[in-house]
């Protein structure tokens, strides 16, 4: 298999240029470049793009605050050296997405609020972590303020960091406003953001939306015969946003594969919970509010009652918690 091959390269290290070089291509394009594929006369300083699939999650599809947040990474560095196999259904580009679910401790009482608190514990991608409010905000700012790994000559010259620039992919870009204001994150957070693409658009320029009308990244994922399961998290839902954009760069790309996409999706399920979070919490129980267990093993068997919401009438949902953990 064979990349395009750089025919110019330029010397520039201003993540503005970069943007105005992204600015020029197509989504796809911007999405098969991350992947490892040279473009003509893109800047060197490109090379070092990584790629952030986000989403995140809150009740019935409203996000007035967020619940959880997934954020998968990709680098450009380090998929390009597997496009000489990527295997079936691009199953080693996919081990090469570090896979990251965050739970806001803040927020998780408004599980409370579902039919069935227990669906937020719900997660298939990446290892679940609970963090508080300011933990997420460093996670995050980390994640968009990448350092360039810096040669031996150029640490020994004490020459200054400089930062990946950074792709966010998502489905829709609903998601970067939402995140920006309920974390307060400050304007400069996104100073090393060259361009933002989204499946919806990559999907229009592959042919995907032949009905007409917005497509939604359940109804993609069923035309590439992935499987979209419910509930999901937040986890899930940027896992399957990306999985879908890998499937729609590479699938002209590699050869029929003889097993099924959906087993190599499973695979990369199991291989995605393969390496624990150094950060945030194993565990906290919406339903008693104690962090070490979660809400399946609570062992609080005693009746429950939350005088928040026998005081506002909320009927059945006063026992599903106590006070302290009361979404009103």
């Amino acid at each position: 298999m064979s990349n395009e091959l750089l025919s110019t390269s330029q010397e520039v290290t201003s993540p503005a240029e970069v943007s105005a070089y992204f600015r020029g291509l197509e989504q796809t394009e911007i999405m098969e470049y991350c992947l490892g594929f040279d473009k003509p006369n893109a800047p060197s300083f490109a090379e070092h793009v990584l790629l952030i699939a986000l989403a995140c999650g809150g009740i019935d599809g409203n996000l007035p605050t967020i619940l959880d947040l997934g954020l998968h990474t990709i680098q450009r560095e380090d998929v390009r050296q597997r496009l000489s196999n990527p295997g079936p259904h691009s199953a080693n580009v996919l081990r090469s997405i570090a896979y990251h679910h965050l739970r806001l401790e803040k927020t998780a009482r408004h599980a409370n609020r579902l039919p069935n608190p227990l669906d937020a514990e719900s997660n298939r991608f990446g290892v679940t972590r609970f963090v508080n409010g300011s933990e997420a905000k460093v996670l995050f700012e980390d994640s968009l303020c990448s350092p360039i790994q810096q040669t031996a000559q150029q640490f020994e010259d004490l020459e200054p960091l400089q930062f990946c620039p950074i792709v966010l992919l998502s489905h829709n870009t609903l998601q970067f406003r939402i995140l920006h204001d309920t974390l307060s994150l400050h304007p400069t957070t996104w100073q090393h953001v060259v361009a933002t693409i989204t499946t919806e658009r990559i999907a229009h320029e592959q042919g995907f939306d032949w009905r007409g009308g917005p497509l939604s990244l359940s109804q993609l994922t069923q035309d590439l015969k992935i499987e979209y399961p419910s509930p999901q998290s937040a986890a899930d839902n940027a896992a399957y946003t990306i999985l879908a954009a890998v499937q729609m760069v590479m699938r002209s790309k590699i050869p029929l594969a003889k097993e099924s996409l959906q087993s190599v999706v499973n695979v990369t399920m199991l291989h995605s919970q393969s390496t624990d979070p150094t950060w945030g919490d194993e565990n906290f129980c919406t339903h008693c509010g104690m962090h070490d267990h979660r809400r399946r093993t609570c062992l609080f068997t005693e009746a429950v009652i939350c005088m928040k919401c026998v005081a506002i009438g909320m009927g059945a949902m006063m026992y599903t918690h106590i006070e302290g953990g009361c979404p009103w």
